[in-house]
């Protein structure tokens, strides 16, 4: 940043001559049409960049400094046009001075010329909103609010920032859905290794001690601890070839806790009040009371002097507050059938994180059977489970999803069923192994 001390315009534009102490102060500038307001701004652009924004632009393609730029009576001698600027740089407490001809007007002197100077004029110069003429003032008062902090962002050179961050805001979803369908994973690995262990929560000791066991069977040495140099297949010997090994009775257990999860009559019933409590919504008033409700408990701390804070209408604090408290009271069915959807969308979606991760073992056991398409649609209902989970988080979310939720989503398809039930008779279908096979 930098101050001005001081403005001499030596036939420039409409100015003869001119000499300004502004005394590092702000300053306004005003006057009659024709008087020279616009030419003192265009003195100030014209010293730091060698340009004057309103000789360039649309319709300005015969325009240029260097022939439109001295005063008419120096039209044919530019090298007596000029202006010097004494600035302040108080980030360095040091004084300077900014020379600049329209003879040639992309040279600069700066005095004195040193390096710390020179970098914070530079910086100065990239930012010409330094001094606005009426016409940018008036366009940023009379220009749409919706456009404004667009425009703004451009005077003062900030639009690839708002580039920048709309790259990084989509950096940030990516990664988001990416991080999501990780954490999904990666709950589904888990919930596969604890059903191979017989347990339910991976605490280290009993996770130790089952490994073990199953190693002790296999005639191996058992592990002492757990860190992430070890495995726990650690000294076990795949044969070229051999089929990935199956445990008939870890598979079984696999199907029936999916069957367990799919026979549970909880989604049935928390459909029916979701169902039941947006049928409600097709009632105007009612979807109205619903929306009211948000907007006056949102309103109410707000409320802080004899007056509303929408509408700033006149009206006693007490009153307004007990007006607000009477439309609260009408709108408690509102709530009421609001809270009653969301409970029953949390279940639902606890449910749907149950039944994937139930899912996610037969998948992998229908890689191994090899089965057609590896279970493609016990895939994608999985899939499709994923992507209803979040709508369950909002109210508008199951509203987006009512012609959905009529047609029943968390029913098993027929297709799937017939997968599941391909997969364990492929199960069923293997060789008996012994334990240590």
């Amino acid at each position: 940043m930098i101050q001005l001390e001081s403005i001499h315009v030596e036939k420039f534009r409409g100015i003869r001559n001119l000499q300004l102490e502004l005394n590092r102060k702000s300053y306004g500038i005003f006057g009659p049409n024709g008087s020279g307001k616009s030419g003192v701004v265009d003195s100030i652009e014209f010293a730091l960049t060698g340009k004057v924004s309103r000789l360039s632009g649309k319709g300005s393609k015969d325009v240029s400094v260097k022939k439109h730029g001295p005063h008419v009576d120096s039209s044919e001698d530019p090298g007596s046009s000029f202006v010097r600027l004494n600035v302040f740089v108080p980030s360095l407490n040091k004084s300077a001075t900014i020379s600049r001809n329209v003879k040639q007007p992309h040279k600069m002197k700066i005095e004195p010329n040193e390096p710390d100077i020179l970098d914070a004029i530079k910086k100065a110069s990239e930012h010409p909103e330094i001094a606005l003429s009426r016409r940018e003032i008036s366009n940023l008062i009379v220009i749409e609010s919706a456009s404004r902090s667009k425009e703004i962002q451009v005077l003062l050179r900030l639009d690839s920032i708002e580039k920048t961050r709309a790259v990084l805001k989509a950096a940030e979803k990516k990664t988001a859905v990416e991080l999501k369908s990780l954490n999904s994973r990666a709950e589904d690995a888990k919930n596969s290794l604890l059903g191979h262990l017989g347990l339910k929560a991976l605490v280290p000791n009993l996770v130790l001690r089952s490994l073990n066991a199953r190693r002790t069977e296999l005639n191996l040495e058992k592990l002492t601890d757990l860190n992430d140099s070890k495995s726990f297949k650690e000294g076990l010997v795949e044969l070229p070839g051999a089929q990935p090994p199956v445990s008939k009775s870890t598979a079984n257990a696999d199907f029936q806790e999916l069957q367990k999860v799919l026979q549970a009559k909880d989604r049935d019933s928390d459909l029916e009040v979701i169902t039941a409590q947006l049928a409600k919504l097709d009632d105007p008033e009612f979807h109205v009371a619903l929306r009211h409700r948000k907007l006056i408990e949102a309103g109410i701390p707000f409320v802080n002097k004899d007056e509303c804070p929408l509408c700033d209408s006149p009206m006693p604090k007490s009153e307004l507050l007990n007006h607000l408290q009477e439309k609260l009271d009408l709108t408690q069915a509102a709530e009421e059938a609001e809270k009653q959807i969301l409970n029953a969308g949390n279940s639902l979606k606890r449910w749907i994180t149950s039944a994937r991760s139930a899912i996610a073992p037969l998948l992998k056991l229908g890689m191994i059977v090899k089965l057609p398409a590896d279970a493609a649609m016990l895939r994608q209902w999985s899939d499709d489970l994923a992507r209803l989970a979040p709508s369950f988080d909002s109210i508008d979310g199951v509203i987006a999803i009512a012609s959905q939720l009529q047609k029943n989503p968390l029913s098993v398809p027929e297709a799937v069923v017939v997968e599941i039930q391909q997969i364990q008779d492929a199960i069923n279908s293997l060789p008996s192994k012994n334990k240590t096979e």
